[in-house]
């Protein structure tokens, strides 16, 4: 059996989807209607070959992917750009990763998460970040830490650390645990 691995320099997509004001979201998870998304990204994956580098990196990953979604008038209702500044996977099969992703979320009504916790109507630019290492899959037991950044909420909106996931957590993929 031959198995035929294709990497790819450049990998790039673009989408655009139109939900009219008839769309029911009851049904099921679906987007929210009377919205227009909008969704691109890159991804330059280089393999150095020689040097330095070579030696120490099996690929790199540099990633950028955004969405966009607007109201039928195209006023923005949110949008988030996921950045991917530091991506890269070592000769010896570890992961190392470093994210950035900014993002916008306008509420035109209060908007209830939870009973008694309501976030009011406004605009909301907040940032995440996310820090990531695993060890090689190769290996008997592949260990992984991430760091996950949590947005602050507003002040009115009592137990903000209550309503995010841990600030840190520790994964043992592929059922080592």
């Amino acid at each position: 059996m031959t198995q035929i691995k294709v990497m790819k320099l450049w990998n790039a997509f673009v989408t655009y989807k139109d939900f009219g004001d008839a769309l029911n979201p009851a049904v099921g998870f679906l987007p929210r209607p009377g919205t227009r998304w909008y969704q691109f990204g890159q991804a330059y994956q280089p393999r150095p070959q020689d040097g330095w580098w070579g030696s120490k990196v099996r690929q790199f990953y540099f990633e950028t992917f955004v969405t966009y979604v607007e109201d039928l008038g195209g006023k923005a209702e949110s949008w988030r750009i996921f950045t991917a500044p530091f991506n890269v996977q070592t000769q010896g099969g570890a992961h190392l990763e470093a994210n950035w992703a900014p993002q916008y979320e306008r509420l035109d009504d209060p908007f209830e998460i939870s009973p008694g916790v309501v976030i009011p109507p406004g605009d909301y630019h907040f940032s995440r970040y996310r820090v990531e290492a695993q060890s090689s899959s190769f290996r008997p037991l592949r260990v992984g830490a991430e760091w996950f950044s949590r947005p602050e909420l507003p002040a009115s909106s009592p137990s903000p650390g209550d309503l995010s996931r841990p600030p840190a957590s520790i994964a043992f993929p592929n059922g080592a645990c």
